[in-house]
């Protein structure tokens, strides 16, 4: 804001009611120089924020997207998985039936450490 007024309560009426500056006529121009350099510096600031955010904003949706590729994956596992158990799960329930001795010939594996 701009005026020949320099009263005190003129400039804090101005400031409350939105103003970010207030220039007293007559203007110089070393105080226009610096308040331009406010400016370009907040703008330059502001963009850069914005900048780092959408930066945030895409390697969160990427973290997402992984974590959604690797839970269908292991479902898709889990899946093939209990497949395979159900077909040799009733084999084996066969087998244990038919003879106690085929069931101890099928051995556990050992851990070696």
């Amino acid at each position: 804001m701009m005026s020949s007024d320099d009263k005190r309560e003129t400039i804090m009426k101005g400031v409350i009611h939105g103003a970010c500056d207030y220039m007293v006529k007559p203007v110089r121009m070393d105080a226009v120089e610096l308040l331009w350099q406010h400016v370009i510096r907040k703008r330059r600031n502001d963009q850069l924020k914005e900048m780092e955010q959408a930066m945030e904003d895409k390697l969160v949706v990427e973290e997402e997207e992984k974590s959604r590729s690797m839970k269908k994956k292991m479902k898709k596992r889990k899946d093939k998985k209990e497949d395979k158990d159900d077909e040799g799960g009733e084999s084996s329930d066969h087998m244990n039936t038919a003879s106690p001795a085929s069931a101890s010939a099928v051995k556990k594996p050992r851990m070696v450490l």
